[in-house]
């Protein structure tokens, strides 16, 4: 026979939050990072004279927005204590999920905002804004496209290292078949396929024959590398004028955020 112990309804029931191994070591690892670049940031600021001018425009732009200043020392000063700040509450661990979030997001800007008032203080030319956003979003696109794929399949249970490998061997399909149609449309449906082809070998080595997924991974991107190297070698660079050739897409004007000056 076994009883059963009711505590009182104005008893308060505490529960304790276990935090895993995994993540106390991304917050401990996130926290002396940005611990550290916030003491980089503090011994930089020092060494930081005169004004740092920002441009929102670029020289040839249609539309010219204002030019505004930051003073060197204090701004990289200022950034520096927050991402140091930042760097020490996680590492304190007294910070929950959702404020580690936003001050993540603050230290970032915060790091961002203090290297490039460090650099652009005192030279006399004005960091273009416009320029480094633009180059940022033309950069990070693919990479974001790739990281996403990357957590499709790692959700699927497969690892993919591999995804360097399809990006240079739909690049090389998408460039030739482009030179030879002169059609984008034919490049981009060529690269798709060739994309697809590198996943279905990636598939059927790690899920098949139960190859080890980081391994065959590597070994995908160094057979993508030698294969799109020596065809290029012995066939693209010798008729590089037909086989080289590939039409340039386009932009592509995005309503109403087009129409805005700084994007």
């Amino acid at each position: 026979m076994s009883t059963t112990t009711i505590a009182p309804r104005d008893e308060v029931i505490h529960l304790d939050h276990t935090e895993s191994r995994e993540a106390r070591r991304a917050r401990l690892s996130s926290g002396g990072l940005m611990a550290g670049i916030g003491l980089v940031l503090l011994i930089l600021a020092f060494r930081t004279k005169g004004e740092a001018q920002y441009a929102l425009s670029g020289y040839f732009d249609a539309v010219q927005l204002p030019t505004f200043s930051l003073p060197g020392l204090a701004t990289v000063l200022v950034c520096g204590l927050i991402t140091l700040a930042v760097g020490v509450g996680f590492l304190s661990g007294r910070l929950n999920a959702r404020l580690r979030t936003g001050a993540a997001a603050l230290a970032g800007i915060a790091v961002m905002l203090g290297l490039s008032t460090w650099a652009a203080a005192g030279v006399g030319l004005p960091f273009q804004v416009s320029n480094q956003l633009a180059g940022t979003i033309a950069l990070a696109t693919p990479l974001v496209l790739g990281t996403l794929g990357g957590v499709l399949c790692e959700n699927s249970g497969v690892v993919n290292v591999a995804i360097e490998g399809q990006f240079l061997v739909a690049a090389f399909t998408a460039a030739t078949v482009g030179s030879v149609t002169k059609s984008i449309p034919m490049a981009l449906v060529a690269a798709m396929i060739a994309g697809v082809l590198m996943a279905a070998m990636l598939a059927v080595f790690a899920i098949r024959y139960i190859v080890d997924q980081v391994v065959l991974g590597v070994v995908l991107n160094l057979f993508a590398s030698g294969l799109t190297g020596f065809i290029f070698d012995q066939l693209v660079q010798p008729n590089s004028g037909a086989l080289n050739s590939a039409p340039i897409m386009q932009a592509i004007p995005i309503p109403v955020l087009s129409a805005i000056p700084l994007l």
